[in-house]
């Protein structure tokens, strides 16, 4: 008898995952040029090269597309957000709220809106993403201690996601932006109580 040749685990594993994000990217494009909930999948199909099946093999329905793409995009910034000027917190919290005004951020708050009902964990990563975040850098500037550290980053947290989902919605102003970047600095920096 001769051996049965077959595809291996790890290239079928590859070339799935490929298709998954070649979805998810064609999903962007065409979500940022539409409303996620309107948008055409047969269109998201023919960019990502695969068929409407093939579409819903690997998302079995919009939503869960509108998941995936959101989960994909936010790992993608809170990777880019750990880079934001390490160890500081006044340049950090310019970069972040600056970068809520890119497309693909912009596109994850209205995922949020969407899918948040059902899904609050995934929107809440990036919240307590952020609080970590800021606790390391506070207690990198401030040199405070661990648990004022935690509790400072809570409330800067929140603060920060209420005015970054108004840069993303482009309600904020930039002199806006600017005296809340201040207020924040000044909070990180404050010495411990």
């Amino acid at each position: 008898m001769g051996e049965r040749r077959s595809v291996t685990p790890t290239k079928r594993a590859r070339q799935k995952a490929e298709t998954r994000r070649r979805l998810l990217d064609a999903a962007t494009e065409v979500f940022l040029e539409s409303a996620p909930m309107t948008a055409s999948l047969d269109e998201v199909a023919r960019r990502a090269g695969v068929s409407r099946p093939t579409l819903f093999f690997h998302f079995g329905s919009r939503a869960e597309l509108m998941v995936e793409l959101l989960r994909y995009h936010l790992a993608d910034f809170r990777s880019r957000a750990r880079a934001f000027h390490p160890g500081e917190v006044r340049s950090f919290v310019e970069a972040y709220l600056r970068s809520q005004r890119s497309p693909t951020v912009r596109l994850v708050w209205r995922l949020v809106d969407l899918v948040y009902i059902e899904h609050a964990e995934e929107a809440d990563i990036g919240y307590w993403d952020l609080v970590a975040e800021l606790e390391g850098r506070v207690t990198d500037v401030a040199g405070v201690a661990a648990d004022e550290a935690r509790q400072r980053a809570v409330v800067m947290a929140n603060a920060m996601m209420h005015v970054a989902r108004r840069a993303a919605h482009d309600q904020a102003t930039d002199a806006e932006i600017e005296e809340f970047v201040g207020a924040m600095s000044r909070v990180a920096a404050a010495p411990p109580t």
